[in-house]
């Protein structure tokens, strides 16, 4: 079987976040008239048919038991807990502030990925924090408005969807 291409890859990367995208925008639809763990819970067995679906036609001699199960139940609790604070967010904010809050993941990324994952964090990746943070400050303006638990809500999603990402690269290959 042949490598994908590099176009592939970005198509499948554009694809991906194109449905995340409708993800948000139907919470935010969604968020009026129903209670956010109504809409996490129905979003969840929904997704139960795409699991089993590759468990059945993946390959066979792959296990689905974890190697490292106490990182794996706490980055399911980190799941379902960003889960939660996502789903807050997207449906009680406009959906420009709540992308300017959750876009820091990166940044959260870059600073946990260095403690947890000991990587280096060199001058340019320091500047580049610095600068992202102060971009999303800018596109938040909590001067123009009152911050409500939304505005929180959207920070702790995007914490803990660094931690989860840290948390996957620590269980990963």
């Amino acid at each position: 079987m042949s490598q994908p291409s590099h176009l592939q890859g970005a198509l499948f990367g554009l694809a991906g976040m194109g449905l995340f995208a409708c993800s948000d925008v139907t919470i935010r639809f969604l968020g009026g008239d129903y209670h956010s763990l109504q809409i996490i819970f129905f979003a969840g067995v929904m997704s139960v048919p795409w699991i089993v679906a590759l468990a059945l036609v993946g390959p066979r001699d792959q296990t689905l038991r974890p190697q490292l199960p106490r990182l794996m139940a706490l980055r399911a609790v980190v799941v379902v807990v960003n889960s939660m604070f996502g789903t807050y967010a997207f449906a009680s904010l406009p959906l420009a502030q709540c992308y300017a809050i959750v876009f820091t993941m990166p940044i959260f990324i870059v600073i946990l990925s260095a403690f947890a994952l000991r990587e280096p964090v060199d001058a340019v990746r320091g500047t580049a924090v610095v600068a992202g943070l102060i971009g999303v400050i800018i596109a938040v303006d909590p001067a123009s408005a009152a911050l409500q638990w939304g505005h929180a809500s959207a920070l702790a999603a995007a914490l803990l969807g660094a931690v989860n990402t840290v948390l996957i690269r620590k269980t990963g290959g």
